[in-house]
């Protein structure tokens, strides 16, 4: 923030200057009233009345754009569904996330700083992201507890109290669970991840975080070597829409402020009612696949050998579980929504069902990417790892995929895979004890060579 110009400070000489000689007028008053007729505590009463019975007016409830975030990130918008209790301080939450799902709790109204809306008992959906996990260790910003900035019979105008974050409900004009599966089921269709086009006569470009829910747009130029180059790059979290994606704040570029943009599945196309010269034709990979389509057995080829395994659901949208690889431990593998694909990369092995993960003389074990190609380098970096890429000609009932270096770093290319111990104390001299020989894959060895091919049985 800026210093205050001259003009401030003579704004707040003259308030202070005002509110003293009203201070000593009054203390001259024999005969005082109040401004109001009611005291403050009645008021914030009547207001949290007024707004309860608001909640609960629409026939089927009210909608949310959740937005979430904090210092560690921006994680875009979420469309929930909310049906408040009649009789008791209830709530139903659906999101797009879940589906068909929902979670019952409970929800008050009070006061801390202003009028406040809280949802005091646990629930999946609003909890979710508010929560700390083995990844988050304060969770991604999501907010159970909104002060109420403003309200009518049209919206309620809500602010995160941990991260500050706007989160606008306006009344369903459907029933809930309708509004949550459509929402659910365009999550799901909406995969495009990048896009291009000419505005203005210029180049520009820019890719969709899919999962972060991040829209981002750059002018491009033309490099000495003659490839196309970033100049400057414009970036908004976004909620998905039934028209497109809608802007948290106004992405401004080129002299225009855009609130939101429209999309047409038809022809991949982004259009906006803010600049009828704009039209970026979206992407698609060719090989991208939904989070579903992975579930099942397969069977998994390396070097000279092959083993049978099962990938089962972990975190939806997110990571499957797979069994199969050893007896004593499971492996997580990533689903990248951008790409469409599933990774194996870099992690901290975990017992059979559980989170819980695998040590031995005082160490982690941990399956590190390893170059085999490059004299057997190996390197530590949670990037790092291989998706799998579908063989379109394979077709979809038996898919076969092939194993291919993620590309997450250029001057690193993983083939391989070895089980290695990481000490995780900050006083070790060394973070690595060497492979780990005494844990093996179903192969009899601790390394997987060479990593070929993965076919759906």
């Amino acid at each position: 923030m800026g210093g205050m110009n001259m003009k401030t400070i003579k704004t707040i000489i003259a308030s202070a200057l005002l509110l003293a000689g009203l201070s000593m007028t009054q203390s001259c008053l024999k005969d005082q009233h109040d401004y109001f007729d009611t005291k403050p505590t009645e008021r914030m009463q009547k207001y949290l009345g007024d707004v309860k019975t608001l909640l609960t007016k629409p026939e089927h409830g009210w909608r949310m754009e959740y937005f979430i975030g904090n210092a560690d990130g921006d994680y875009g918008g979420r469309n929930l569904a909310m049906e408040f209790g009649k009789d008791v301080d209830s709530v139903r939450v659906y999101s797009e996330e879940y589906g068909t799902s929902s979670f019952k709790s409970f929800y008050k109204l009070t006061t801390d700083d202003g009028p406040v809306l809280a949802f005091d008992t646990y629930n999946e959906i609003m909890h979710k992201y508010g929560t700390a996990n083995s990844n988050y260790y304060e969770g991604k910003g999501g907010d159970y507890e909104f002060l109420i900035i403003a309200y009518d019979d049209k919206s309620i105008t809500l602010k995160g109290k941990r991260s500050g974050k706007m989160c606008m409900m306006y009344p369903l004009e459907e029933p809930a669970l309708d509004f949550a599966t459509r929402m659910y089921n365009l999550t799901r269709d909406f995969k495009v991840s990048s896009f291009a086009g000419v505005l203005d006569g210029k180049d520009v470009s820019g890719e969709l975080d899919l999962k972060n829910r991040q829209f981002t747009i750059s002018e491009m130029f033309t490099a000495p070597d003659g490839q196309l180059d970033v100049k400057e790059s414009f970036t908004q979290p976004y909620i998905l829409t039934d028209n497109g994606v809608k802007f948290y704040e106004p992405l401004e570029f080129f002299g225009v402020s855009y609130t939101d943009m429209n999309f047409a599945s038809a022809d991949t196309t982004f259009t906006s009612a803010q600049n009828p010269a704009l039209k970026l034709k979206g992407q698609i990979p060719l090989d991208w696949l939904p989070y579903d389509f992975f579930a099942g057995d397969y069977m998994f080829t390396y070097g000279d050998g092959a083993m049978s395994i099962t990938l089962i659901p972990e975190v939806e949208g997110e990571t499957y579980r797979a069994k199969g690889f050893s007896d004593d431990f499971d492996l997580i593998f990533d689903y990248d929504i951008i790409k469409g694909r599933i990774q194996l990369k870099f992690q901290l092995v975990c017992k059979p069902d559980t989170d819980e993960v695998v040590e031995y003389n005082k160490c982690y074990v941990c399956l590190l990417p390893w170059d085999v190609a490059d004299g057997g380098s190996l390197w530590m970096n949670s990037d790092l790892g291989m998706d799998a890429v579908w063989q379109i000609s394979s077709g979809t009932e038996k898919p076969l995929f092939n194993w291919k270096d993620n590309k997450a770093i250029r001057s690193f290319a993983t083939d391989s895979f070895i089980l290695y111990l990481y000490n995780p104390s900050p006083t070790a001299d060394s973070a690595y004890g060497g492979e780990a020989s005494e844990y093996k894959f179903k192969g009899g060895n601790s390394r997987l060579a060479n990593l070929k091919t993965m076919k759906k049985k």
